[in-house]
């Protein structure tokens, strides 16, 4: 494939923490499904940005480019990914007679792409309990409502057969849960029943299902979203910490009215009671990114580890074209993370509101900007979160008459749309790296030499050159102090003699060093020593001590200047040959040391500099005294210190001290930090490129283009 979509999918690898703004409605799965429902061969990054910049076709030629290539490849996605999560499907249908189980085509195009199903109804509780067969057991002197397993037992078998995997939805549900379950006489007409009996019919229903599941079809169910959507600001109990549902609409919340906000700590309960020890326990939930609803979850899943009663977090994620802004999805998600559970995106779907080929390509936007942030947050690139499973609710618009649902990645002819190819170019790369690292074989040899592997037996010189020859590495932990106060770092180098140059690398706001870990590996086995660091209270997430209410971009200077100086003194370390990198607010930091000690730093790089915080701080605060002693700030609390030491000079004015060459590489789309801070900062720095990545949104981290530009200019600089 030689698409734009494959071009810029290789280039932009998302591991950074941006910046946020509001939120939007989203869907939950109410009602009916439809409702819910590199190896580079050119030897200067140039080349790598100019083609990543080729390709102005109109929306509708590219549509129609994608219908005519078909996927000549069999590359399954579930493959590319698999380094990182499991890929899951959802297996349409609210009948067994139009359910996507009978369609072979759907049938086999789940089977080669994905590893895990979903079904997205007919698991649920009204297609499981049987009314007349609960009357008879009640006649009979047995109190335990009737299930019939008709709607799950064909799915479950193609499963068994298939060596398919399935996320078990849902136990408990207060929508398409029937009305009579909860009444005396299991009628429809009946009172509710009380809380004990209520109990009890409960754990019935959850014994009996998982009995026949585990025993039928043992291994197949990996998972299940035990309770659904309980928590929810709107109707809370005002007496539940965690915010528990009261309604739905207008409608009751069945369980909340006969048991009590208890239910869901009960349900899972008796969940964990009769699982398979192997089997994982999930809450799931939509409108997850919202700050009250993500504060109630959390809540919810501490109290539920703290009972050792859950195993993981569902992230329905029926998230739009327009909605909810990145940043909120990625703070939901690093709030979850603290809790140690496993998070999975249980539900994603992506629709348009017109079915034209302009909105069909930004829906592909969409699911690759979602799936890029999903790599960046997974423990396998340096994340926060142990992200094991990306569903997709469905897989091809309107599979069936009457259905009207647009946000699959193929079209109802069976076409790939261009959602796939954006989903599978950003697996790709990660597959890509993925594999070039676990085999400590760098793929990425954009400035190799051909001799490389012929030059390992020989000598390093007392001033080693960059890429002269692929070197073995080694790594350890090192770590400063500043006023006490610890600063973790990782250090990567070269395991040889002689002198190397060096490189401190420095992560964004509310970030950790762990976006730059890979590509630190890859600089250690070209012959640069790689050092990187968690700014003292420079994250939630970081190693290092320290608050974030007494963080600032000049604490962090003060960081960079400690590691900086450490590193350059080390025996191996050419003093000479020092560089300074940084993504976003890093990149600022980055900037404020090179203009500050212009003799002793060789070169900067800088991926999307956040130069945009200075004059933001003036919009947000006239004068010094306007600033409160605490603000919240991108999701996080910070000091008032921040904001002063903003004010207190000019970036602009900084990195004019700076006569080196500098790197700065900016994405077209960045809504965060505009593209205009860096083309500003390019003309007032005496020996500045700025590289725009075409299409890439703020964050895409240590990609290609990135990656090459770091070496392109060490390999430059030091080896003249």
């Amino acid at each position: 494939m030689k698409r734009k979509r494959i071009l810029c999918g290789a280039l932009v690898l998302a591991l950074l923490c941006g910046c946020g703004k509001q939120t939007a409605p989203e869907l939950g799965t109410q009602g009916s499904e439809n409702a819910t429902e590199v190896v580079a061969e050119e030897a200067s990054v140039e080349a790598v940005a100019e083609s990543s910049v080729s390709e102005e076709t109109s929306a509708e030629e590219k549509a129609e480019e994608v219908a005519e290539e078909a996927v000549e490849d069999d590359v399954a996605l579930k493959d590319l990914c698999s380094e990182y999560f499991t890929l899951g499907v959802g297996i349409n249908g609210s009948t067994l007679q139009n359910q996507t189980l009978n369609i072979p085509q759907y049938m086999e195009l789940s089977k080669k792409h994905f590893n895990s199903c979903t079904m997205t109804n007919l698991m649920k509780s009204c297609y499981i309990l049987d009314q007349f067969g609960s009357q008879d057991n009640l006649k009979n002197g047995n109190e335990e409502p009737a299930l019939n397993f008709m709607s799950i037992d064909p799915t479950l078998k193609w499963c068994q057969e298939n060596d398919m995997k399935m996320r078990g939805h849902t136990l408990v549900w207060h929508t398409q849960a029937p009305g009579w379950f909860f009444r005396e006489g299991y009628t429809d007409d009946g009172e509710y029943v009380d809380k004990e009996t209520m109990l009890s019919r409960m754990e019935s229903y959850i014994r009996q299902l998982l009995t026949h599941v585990q025993e039928e079809y043992p291994g197949v169910i990996y998972c299940w979203d035990v309770v659904n959507e309980a928590v929810d600001p709107e109707s809370a109990d005002p007496d539940s910490e965690f915010q528990c549902r009261t309604k739905c609409g207008q409608d009751p919340n069945p369980w909340y009215d006969t048991i009590g906000p208890d239910y869901v700590e009960m349900a899972f309960t008796y969940a964990r009671k009769y699982v398979a020890d192997d089997v994982k326990l999930f809450y799931n939930d939509y409108n997850t990114y919202q700050a009250p609803k993500t504060d109630g979850i959390y809540t919810l899943c501490n109290s539920l580890k703290e009972k050792g009663l859950i195993d993981g977090i569902g992230m329905q994620g029926y998230w739009g074209i327009d909605y909810p802004p990145i940043q909120d999805i990625r703070n939901a998600i690093k709030k979850f993370s603290e809790l140690g559970l496993e998070i999975q995106v249980t539900e994603l779907s992506v629709g348009v509101d017109k079915e034209t080929p302009s909105m069909f390509l930004k829906q592909a936007e969409k699911y690759e900007q979602y799936f890029k942030l999903l790599y960046e947050m997974d423990t396998q690139s340096g994340g926060p979160a142990n992200i094991t499973n990306v569903t997709l609710f469905g897989l091809v618009d309107h599979y069936r008459e009457g259905d009207t649902t647009n946000s699959r990645i193929f079209d109802e002819n069976y076409e790939p749309k261009e959602a796939f190819y954006k989903i599978k170019g950003v697996m790709e790369e990660h597959a890509n790296s993925a594999s070039a690292f676990s085999t400590v074989t760098v793929k990425n040899e954009m400035y190799a030499s051909a001799s490389s592997s012929a030059a390992r037996s020989g000598q390093a010189s007392a001033k080693t050159k960059v890429d002269e020859k692929f070197w073995e590495t080694t790594s350890e932990v090192k770590e400063f102090s500043r006023d006490g106060k610890k600063i973790y770092g990782e250090l990567y180098r070269p395991a040889g003699d002689g002198k190397f140059p060096g490189i401190v690398i420095a992560h964004g706001f509310n970030a950790s060093c762990g976006y730059a870990r890979e590509f630190a590996k890859v600089l250690a086995t070209k012959g640069v020593v790689a050092y990187i660091f968690d700014f003292i209270g420079g994250g939630l997430e970081v190693k290092s001590d320290g608050s974030m209410l007494d963080m600032s971009v000049l604490t962090e200077a003060a960081d960079f200047n400690i590691v900086f100086d450490g590193i350059r003194s080390l025996d191996y370390v050419d003093e000479s040959r020092m560089f300074v990198m940084g993504e976003s607010q890093g990149g600022f930091v980055a900037t404020y040391i090179a203009g500050t000690r212009p003799n002793d730093v060789k070169g900067l790089i800088a991926l999307y500099p956040a130069y945009v915080l200075h004059d933001g701080s003036m919009k947000l605060f006239l004068s010094f005294l306007q600033i409160p002693s605490s603000v919240s700030f991108l999701g996080v609390t910070v000091g008032r210190r921040y904001f002063t030491d903003l004010l207190s000079f000019d970036i602009y004015k900084v990195m004019a001290n700076f006569k080196g060459k500098t790197v700065i590489v900016h994405g077209t789309k960045d809504d965060i930090v505009p593209i205009s801070c860096s083309e500003k900062a390019s003309k007032i720095m005496a020996d500045a490129k700025l590289i725009p990545v075409e299409d890439a949104y703020h964050g895409f981290g240590t990609s290609d283009v990135a990656s090459a530009a770091a070496i392109d200019l060490i390999k430059q600089l030091s080896n003249s």
